[in-house]
């Protein structure tokens, strides 16, 4: 039973909130930039993509697990451990002696995020009144543009700086105020009778796991056809029927299937998928073309990034501002949004070594807009239609379906990236290996022609492929938001107290 919150307390706790979700979204991008002299100082012992690997595995291996986790013994304690268990791995990250403990101590930090993540949304809608929800969730939107960007930012600036662990560290004073609000959090009276389901949980993780390293190893640590990516792929199917069938038994199951059964809920949330893989697109793939293409350097390319993510967040807050106060278009902001994504990788996939700087911060604006408009108005209506006892398990997968989103676009966009540099150097004569260079401006500077111009040419080619993959896709989810119900403003409209009686007298109706 929700706890609706006014005035200060409201804006405690939701100042908190914003702090536990600035957490997880900056841990998730942080190390990007961090990540050379992180190998520095603690050696190579494998792969140092790991760190974001362990991470993102963690966060969407439990996050549904936490949604369901909050609606049956209460969100505010459950977030408590969240916060809790992200702070540990914070302090473990900032101490670790060698790489492999850091990749230890990210997924304990991963599976304190996807707490922190996944129950934030919930709690928003717990406390904020309905009519005003479509406000906050908009709020919520803009601190996920904004941290998601500045994370790789704030990591070179603490690596160049005191030390690239002030990174982790930091989040222990942040992580105070997040306990500070809490405490504001006011409990929910009753109890739900529950029992946890482990073997849901585990067959998810197995899902999750398997989809992400197939995404992130395919075609680049081992082929597609190869027996390792065969193997993961099979086990990802066997899980995906096991995880099916048992949930339809499960007496507590950890993703309800009658969440789905609503068909705005199973179209938002395939809809956020693909919302998810725009937008890190636009986060990963633009600030390649400003440093390999237009040769700016990294620290510029972060700068030049500040156009996508300020459409992003405006959008956003455009999205909540109108749903609360016009109650109107629920449906026309995601179906603009996708189509505004659409055209602006269209755009993007022109790119050739021509194409000016502003150009492309425009053609990202554009797809940073439609990505405001569509991400938490679906959330929204997600959290207006789902049941009361599911509301947490909804939020979580649809939040989820944002993140795997991300995970699995960059990862399969990275392979497209890859291969197309690789041939276009190759038709262009070019001895140069494209992984040696990894976008960086000074080396391609450093190059002597025509070798120089040859590697320019080659990344303008393969971006635009890899813009171009991204079009399709879109308006896959440019269909999917289409078959939303025409009447969808009724159904997530808040319902008001109906007014007084017309033929009551005025006296007992000013009572």
């Amino acid at each position: 039973m929700a706890a609706h919150l006014t005035g200060r307390r409201l804006n405690l706790v939701f100042v908190g909130l914003l702090v536990g979700n600035t957490m997880a979204g900056m841990d998730a991008t942080i190390v990007a930039t961090a990540g050379l002299r992180i190998q520095k100082d603690l050696g190579s012992v494998g792969s140092l993509s790991s760190i974001f690997t362990a991470y993102q595995l963690a966060q969407i291996a439990t996050m549904p697990l936490y949604g369901k986790l909050g609606d049956l013994y209460g969100r505010r304690r459950i977030f408590a451990i969240a916060v809790a268990t992200f702070l540990v791995g914070s302090a473990l990250c900032g101490a670790a002696p060698s790489l492999g403990f850091l990749v230890f101590a990210r997924v304990v930090q991963g599976v304190g995020a996807g707490g922190l993540t996944g129950l934030t949304m919930a709690i928003v809608a717990d406390i904020v009144p309905a009519e005003r929800l479509g406000r906050y969730l908009g709020y919520t939107g803009l601190v996920f543009a904004v941290t998601s960007v500045l994370g790789p930012v704030v990591g070179g600036l603490f690596a160049d700086g005191p030390s690239w662990r002030w990174a982790f560290y930091v989040n222990l004073p942040s992580g105070a105020i997040c306990f500070v609000a809490l405490a504001a959090v006011p409990k929910v009276a009753g109890r739900i009778a529950h029992r946890i389901d482990l073997l849901g949980a585990l067959l998810l993780a197995t899902i999750a796991t398997c989809v992400t390293l197939v995404a992130s190893w395919g075609g680049r640590t081992a082929d597609w056809g190869s027996w390792t990516i065969v193997r993961l792929a099979l086990l990802g199917v066997v899980a995906l029927a096991g995880f099916v069938a048992w949930e339809r038994r499960s007496a507590e199951p950890i993703l309800p299937g009658r969440i789905f059964h609503q068909r705005e809920v199973g179209l938002a949330v395939l809809a956020n998928f693909v919302a998810g893989i725009g937008f890190f697109g636009g986060i990963v793939y633009l600030p390649v073309f400003f440093q390999a293409v237009a040769g700016r350097t990294a620290t510029d390319a972060g700068r030049l990034l500040i156009p996508f993510a300020f459409a992003t967040a405006m959008g956003t807050v455009i999205v909540g501002q109108a749903v609360e106060r016009v109650g109107r278009g629920v449906r026309a902001f995601p179906i603009a949004g996708m189509a505004a994504m659409a055209a602006g990788f269209a755009m993007l996939s022109t790119v050739e070594p021509s194409l000016s700087v502003g150009a492309a911060m425009g053609y990202g604006a554009l797809v940073g807009i439609g990505i405001g408009f569509v991400m938490q108005v679906l959330l929204y209506v997600v959290q207006r239609t789902a049941d009361a006892r599911d509301l947490g398990a909804a939020t979580a997968v649809t939040v989820l379906a944002r993140i795997a989103g991300s995970v699995v676009g960059v990862a399969l966009a990275g392979n497209v990236l890859n291969q197309r540099l690789a041939s276009a150097l190759a038709a262009r004569g070019s001895s140069v290996v494209a992984a040696a260079l990894q976008g960086d401006a000074a080396s391609i500077a450093a190059l002597a022609e025509p070798g120089r111009t040859q590697v320019i040419e080659a990344f303008a080619a393969a971006l635009g492929s890899t813009f171009r993959v991204f079009v399709p896709v879109m308006l896959v989810g440019l269909v999917l938001v289409l078959a939303l119900p025409r009447d969808l403003d009724a159904r997530v409209r808040p319902k008001l107290p109906e007014p007084p009686d017309a033929g009551e007298p005025a006296q007992a109706r000013t009572r």
